[in-house]
């Protein structure tokens, strides 16, 4: 059986350690960080997607949030992860600001998963709001989108054999315009 080494190193000083031994914590043991819920990873992901400001940004924005291997469904037509980056970065190139507004989420984490925070099924449902670069009357046009969203979020394992950050597995989405563009 192969075994493995561990090498370990010092930690760097600190305010409670230093080189010399320990010293008075005047700060206290500082807070614990915890993972974003289900619910908050989805709909922060999402808010990014709307919100980015570059390509490069949403790019990051979205590899952060869709898992390479996604299956991926829009108003019922299935979509590749390519398919679905391009269809969303279209719609992108007239928007100058969105913002996002979540009116109901839920959330059922997967209970056969050690670690509950780590894999589940959410379901988000969102009122989108876009404001067009194109002026009319000296304003924006502006549209509002209506959607579901509903996620298979999972944390995978690298081809290593380690946990990677957690990403969308499956997304099934509902989408559409709520009435016509509103002229400022």
């Amino acid at each position: 059986m192969p075994t493995s080494t561990t090498t370990t190193t010092a930690p760097p000083p600190s305010p409670t350690h230093s080189a010399s031994g320990p010293t008075k914590d005047i700060f206290g043991p500082g807070p614990r960080i915890l993972p974003l819920t289900l619910t908050v990873f989805v709909q922060r992901n999402i808010s990014f997607l709307f919100g980015s400001s570059t390509d490069e940004f949403f790019e990051h924005a979205f590899d952060a949030f869709i898992s390479r291997h996604a299956n991926i469904t829009v108003n019922g037509l299935h979509l590749s992860r390519a398919e679905f980056m391009a269809q969303i970065l279209a719609d992108r190139f007239a928007r100058e600001e969105a913002s996002v507004k979540f009116l109901g989420a839920v959330e059922v984490p997967d209970a056969t998963v050690p670690c509950v925070e780590n894999a589940g099924v959410v379901g988000v449902f969102y009122e989108a709001t876009i404001y067009e670069k194109f002026k009319v009357m000296g304003g924006p046009a502006t549209r509002i989108l209506i959607g579901c969203v509903n996620a298979i979020v999972e944390q995978e394992r690298d081809a290593s054999g380690d946990l990677v950050p957690r990403h969308v597995v499956l997304l099934n989405q509902v989408v559409a315009a709520k009435g016509e563009t509103i002229l400022p």
